[in-house]
């Protein structure tokens, strides 16, 4: 199991005891913490494709040394 499948994994099972828990309560707050669970469990998804997914350009320094001889040659 890859890290990517373990962070999917544990953001399904967040996922579905926070959907449990907002469908089967009857208080308000209780259905406020299932929902909290929920969007939990998306941010955790969002960070793991962020963590895990491919980066265009994973050098920040190549890119400004770019910008830095566009506008150098923009002066002359």
């Amino acid at each position: 199991m890859t890290p990517l499948q373990a962070c999917l994994l544990i953001s399904a099972f967040l996922f579905a005891i926070g959907f449990a828990g907002a469908v089967t309560r009857r208080h308000a707050i209780l259905v406020l913490i299932g929902i909290e669970l929920m969007l939990n469990a998306a941010n955790l998804n969002l960070i793991a494709f962020w963590r895990f997914g491919p980066h265009p350009n994973p050098d920040p320094l190549t890119r400004s040394e770019e910008h830095t001889s566009e506008l150098q040659s923009l002066r002359h």
